[in-house]
Formats: C-alpha cells, structure tokens, sequence
C-alpha cells in the first residue's frame, strides 16, 4: 500500500513537471507576436511601430495572460520559426 501510494505521488510530479515545460515563457510569446506581426503586417508601413508596441507592458501582461495560458509551446515556437502565412495557419492547428 505504502509503495503504491509513494508510486502515485511520483507519477504525478512528473506528469507536473512535463506539464509545466509544455508552457511557453514569455520571452517566447513575445516572439512569437512579433513574427505574427511581421507576417501579417508586410508590407504595411506602420509594422516598425506594431512591432515597437510588441514589446510593450501591455503586451508583456497580454503574452502572461493569453499566450502563456492558451497556447502550447509547440504553437508559440512554431509560429516563431514561421515565415508565411500558410506557415502560419499551420501552427494554428497546434493546440
């Protein structure tokens, strides 16, 4: 009993553990965003100043808030390497 309890409790620090590594950080939401931006807004000649707001307080809080909690990092890191925007619905399907 005290094995299968010790077993338990093992299983699910490392199911803890591998969880928490699936989370993308910050510093790759706002990366992220930035390449989502430069996809998106080519061509556009405001994208300096879009991708100056992408490292703003606001879009710091935006990427803990959203990015952090509703995307994997499969996604975010997908999106970062992204380089079209058929790229880009691609990581889209990584949920």
């Amino acid at each position: 009993m005290k094995n299968t309890i010790i077993l338990i409790v093992f299983i699910i620090l490392i199911v803890s553990v591998v969880s928490c590594r699936s989370k993308p950080t910050e510093e790759e939401c706002l990366q992220s965003m930035e390449s989502v931006i430069r996809i998106l807004g080519e061509g556009n000649p405001a994208l300096e100043g879009m991708l100056k707001m992408a490292r703003s307080d606001q879009s710091r809080q935006m990427a803990r808030d959203v990015c952090i909690e509703k995307k994997t990092k499969a996604r975010v890191v997908c999106e970062i390497a992204a380089k079209t925007k058929d790229d880009l619905r691609a990581c889209a399907k990584l949920q």
